[in-house]
């Protein structure tokens, strides 16, 4: 898996380094930022490495606690960002608290699914968990920052379901998505959110404005063919026409520079990475770890699964980045302590399980 990891964020400074080529010539600045958050995470994970388990429970309640007062607080002291008010900038750096509140909600979701020993699951423990996302959702939605909240939802969908939630409360999850969909559609979301999803019905009906990012991106993928056209060799993010390459459309970059087949290692990477974590949920026995395993799962496969079908346009374009490979100081540093707690929870399975193996 740590193989995977390396691939992964190798191949995303490669292809911002390239991005950069055409924007900024030889200072580099994105890749200086990746390294030092890449730094500064790698130096977090290795202590979280060296704590139980158990403390990453403990602290589940606190960390959420301390995710929604940010998100609080951004909304007064934040700066505005294409169009969001969901950044702290100090000094040169810019932080985006709805990264650490994903974190912070895999473990609150974890710490609260393992108090229920009940299958399915009780509607106490559903409830909780379900107040919890319309809480934040609530917040994200005053940002408004539409990407955050799918991947909260999705974080709650999915550890819910494998920790054995009843056909009835999903048909009425269901439901509720339905309901919040056309509620959003009518009262919450902006202009831009709804371009981006009437583009993803239809990303000819304009080309040149609302359409024009997903297009652009459709074209680089597509113009790479099966081996691409080189490193710092394309077209569409050399001559700038597809924006915000280095972030949201990162997998586009790939596409057109290392072809069918790097886009193919990519896609690869993920699925090992997530066979693996996957792996050490199914096999562990503590429901904590159980749900965490599964939540920081969701966590890699959903963002996957949302930036390259945006980038290809088989799905709305939500601003979401690629784990590991787009540039974002604070997403890869949120990301990498995430690796360094599945990390140390699936040390804890594996060992759990060599033990019960021996009779200990």
């Amino acid at each position: 898996s740590l193989v995977a990891v390396l691939f992964l964020f190798v191949a995303g400074l490669v292809a911002i380094g390239s991005v950069e080529l055409s924007q900024s010539g030889s200072s580099f600045p994105f890749l200086q930022k990746q390294l030092l958050a890449a730094a500064h995470g790698t130096a977090g994970a290795l202590v979280i490495l060296t704590h139980s388990a158990v403390a990453i429970r403990q602290y589940a309640k606190l960390a959420w606690i301390s995710a929604l007062v940010m998100l609080v607080l951004v909304l007064f002291l934040g700066r505005t960002l294409n169009g969001a008010t969901g950044w702290f900038v100090m000094g040169g750096f810019a932080f985006q608290p709805i990264e650490w509140a994903k974190i912070a909600f895999v473990m609150y979701t974890a710490s609260v699914l393992a108090e229920d020993d009940a299958y399915p699951l009780k509607r106490k423990t559903v409830l909780r968990v379900a107040t919890a996302l319309g809480i934040a959702g609530v917040l994200l939605a005053q940002q408004p920052d539409l990407g955050g909240a799918i991947l909260l939802g999705g974080i709650a969908a999915v550890t819910l379901f494998f920790s054995g939630i009843s056909w009835r409360w999903m048909l009425a999850g269901l439901g509720g998505v339905v309901v919040l969909a056309v509620l959003g559609w009518t009262l919450l979301f902006s202009q831009y959110q709804k371009d981006r999803i009437s583009t993803f019905l239809d990303p000819a009906a304009d080309p040149l404005d609302t359409g024009y990012n997903v297009n652009q991106a459709m074209i680089a993928i597509g113009s790479g063919g099966w081996l691409g056209r080189g490193f710092a060799e394309g077209s569409q993010s050399q001559l700038q026409f597809l924006p915000e390459s280095q972030t949201d459309f990162i997998f586009a970059v790939i596409a057109e520079e290392f072809g069918f087949v790097g886009a193919l290692f990519v896609l690869l990477a993920f699925a090992f990475l997530l066979a693996r974590i996957f792996l050490a949920a199914f096999s562990a026995k503590d429901r904590f770890m159980r749900a965490f395993l599964f939540g920081g799962a969701a966590l890699f496969f959903i963002p996957m699964v949302i930036h390259m079908g945006a980038n290809m346009g088989i799905l709305p374009a939500t601003g979401i980045t690629l784990p590991l490979v787009s540039y974002g100081g604070s997403s890869l540093l949120m990301t990498i302590l995430l690796l360094g707690m599945v990390l140390r929870v699936i040390w804890e399975v594996r060992a759990n399980s060599a033990n019960q193996r021996e009779g200990i």
